[in-house]
């Protein structure tokens, strides 16, 4: 079916919805991001009934795969709904279709609201945001609205009912699909494994975003206009919240910025306690901001699997995959910072500095030049001559597609330099910490970190030398990877 075709259709129902004797679809595109759900910027006009006269609306709509704890439309909606009606600068909902002949999937229309959400642009453009501690302000209250919201709900019915211990419900679930994945992620297991262990006593239970974060607001003229996102939402712990949206990876560059990389965390949690919330101690944020990596990795992974395994082909979730990488980073310097602080009260270095690893990546590329530039150098080129020659000439739409596009090169160049070696030592280190029962034989690489996944989970590296050598080998890994991925991570001052 075209596209005039479905507009056509959505037209025609909305005019039932509205009550009016024409609507007509002026505008129809595609949005940017949305990387989970689809959404289209719909602009109609609209001829009797009380919505009279233009309307900007978005119309949100199922990606072609779906990622497992994503809510459908109408619950979405619901929420979206439960929230507007509490106060919540989101957009307004107006029109639930559960009728998928309309469009192929069930769908729901918003009001469109002004304003910018890109994360980088927001943390970056004073223009943008000239007083970024006031936006902060109120992201916190905003977020207390949401919070305020708790079981039961008339309209939340359809959600699952809250976990007694919402953050061992999060652990379980991030479990289930790690253990349904091809690969072992030992990081990943090592991060579940601490949470588990220092798991908080349960707490309130409300309403929580579950995706509140800079990237996923809109802001005008430097003030919140709207907050986005729902399809996670449900009832759990409100601290997992605040531990998302001032977790590092969310900060788009600005580490510095702990609230969201708008400001430092004092004005957001000010805001949250204005709006009625309680603020965390350090140790509750620290421990959810381990969560938010955690969590935000698995996403990653149900992202990375729609474009290998999903037959939803896009650079972008291929891209998204490598994302795992630096959040592995980021778990363990987390988790290991106690066991830094006692190695180097030892006088030991059990922790690789960024040094060590580069220079394990660069042994592979050592040897004598050849006459011909070999692939690798090309690959190299080619991705140096997309982002320095060719990205300023390219429209501002497709640019974002053109970097996609240089960081793939770049990431595959890299791969095809250190992961030979890096693999290699890996394997070697694995063999050490989890060996095979005869100390004989041989395994796959995959084989060996399923082991190790393994024997984290059941506690055998709890404590002790034996998880000291864990942490150490998790980081020299996890800083190779990233190093791969993205070298910057490697090369960040902490």
């Amino acid at each position: 079916m075209t596209a005039t075709a479905v507009a056509g259709r959505v037209a025609a129902w909305l005019a039932g919805r509205m009550a009016a004797s024409e609507v007509r679809v002026t505008g129809w595109t595609r949005l940017a991001g949305g990387a989970i759900q689809g959404n289209i910027a719909l602009d109609v006009d609209v001829d009797g009934g009380r919505y009279a006269g233009s309307q900007r609306l978005v119309l949100r709509t199922d990606a072609a795969t779906v990622v497992a704890a994503s809510l459908d439309r109408a619950r979405e909606y619901a929420v979206l709904r439960a929230a507007w009606e509490a106060g919540v600068r989101a957009p307004e909902p107006l029109f639930l279709c559960e009728d998928e002949t309309i469009l192929g999937a069930s769908f729901f229309v918003m009001r469109r609201l002004p304003g910018i959400a890109a994360g980088r642009r927001v943390v970056r453009d004073a223009t943008l945001v000239p007083d970024r501690a006031a936006l902060a302000f109120e992201l916190g209250e905003h977020l207390a609205r949401i919070h305020a919201i708790v079981p039961p709900h008339p309209g939340l019915a359809a959600l699952a009912a809250p976990a007694p211990r919402h953050a061992l419900a999060s652990i379980a679930a991030c479990r289930t699909f790690l253990d349904a994945m091809n690969d072992a992620h030992p990081a990943l297991e090592w991060g579940l494994r601490w949470c588990e262990l220092h798991a908080p006593a349960a707490g309130r239970t409300t309403l929580i975003h579950r995706d509140y974060r800079t990237g996923n607001y809109l802001v005008d003229a430097g003030h919140l206009a709207g907050i986005l996102d729902w399809e996670f939402a449900g009832w759990g712990d409100p601290r997992e919240d605040l531990g998302w949206f001032s977790a590092r990876c969310w900060r788009f560059g600005a580490f510095d910025r702990e609230g969201g990389g708008l400001a430092s965390i004092e004005p957001f949690l000010r805001g949250y306690e204005a709006g009625g919330g309680r603020s965390p101690s350090r140790d509750e944020l620290d421990y959810w901001q381990v969560m938010a990596h955690l969590r935000w990795a698995v996403i990653a992974l149900q992202q990375s699997r729609r474009h290998v395994m999903g037959g939803e082909r896009s650079l972008e979730l291929a891209l998204t995959g490598h994302i795992v990488h630096e959040l592995e980073h980021e778990i363990v310097h987390l988790t290991g910072s106690p066991m830094r602080r006692r190695l180097a009260a030892d006088g030991l270095t059990a922790i690789p500095a960024a040094d060590d690893v580069r220079a394990a990546n660069d042994a592979s590329a050592q040897g004598v030049a050849a006459d011909i530039a070999d692939g690798d150098d090309l690959l190299a080129t080619a991705a140096q001559s997309l982002e320095i020659d060719v990205l300023p000439a390219v429209a501002h739409e497709q640019r974002y597609p053109a970097l996609m596009i240089a960081r793939a090169i770049a990431i595959a160049q890299r791969e095809r330099r250190a992961g030979p070696a890096a693999a290699a030592a890996e394997a070697g280190r694995l063999e050490r910490l989890a060996p095979l029962p005869d100390n004989s034989g041989e395994r796959s690489l995959r084989d060996a970190r399923r082991a190790l996944a393994a024997a984290i989970r059941s506690g055998s590296f709890d404590a002790g030398s034996a998880r000291d050598a864990l942490l150490a080998h998790l980081a020299l890994s996890a800083r190779q990877d990233a190093a791969i991925s993205n070298p910057a991570v490697v090369h960040e001052a902490r």
